[in-house]
């Protein structure tokens, strides 16, 4: 009983420290360099639309929209990242602590054809 309490208690902190690190990466990766030129882009329209004395109310708008569209980006980048990274981790820190590799299914198709292929071509 005192194993699987162990156990779990050992998966459970391999996952928060998963999560944390996945965390972290995520937050690092999710401004890239297709934001910084779209910014850029934004400020250079909103100098040109000062300059040429268009309404604020339109500059206002432009760049509330732009802004709202980073944010989104930003958010939807971060979660797939976060995602992305968090099984990244989880499987590192399993075959780390644990010494057991999760296969995906192909990898576990590709073995049970290679060892078919073993096993018939012995006979």
């Amino acid at each position: 009983m005192a194993e699987a309490e162990k156990a779990k208690q050992g998966i459970k902190e391999i996952g928060q420290v998963a999560a944390q690190q996945a965390k972290h990466r995520a937050q690092v990766a999710r401004w890239n360099i297709e934001i910084a030129i779209f910014l850029v882009v934004v400020l250079i329209v909103i100098i040109i639309m000062v300059t040429r004395e268009v309404s604020v109310v339109v500059v206002a708008l432009v760049s509330v929209i732009s802004l709202l569209i980073v944010w989104l980006t930003g958010w939807w980048q971060g979660k797939r990242l976060y995602n992305r990274f968090y099984y990244e981790e989880l499987r590192r820190l399993r075959l780390e602590y644990t010494g057991v590799v999760e296969k995906t299914v192909e990898e576990a198709v590709a073995e049970q054809v290679r060892e078919a292929l073993k096993r018939r071509w012995k006979q």
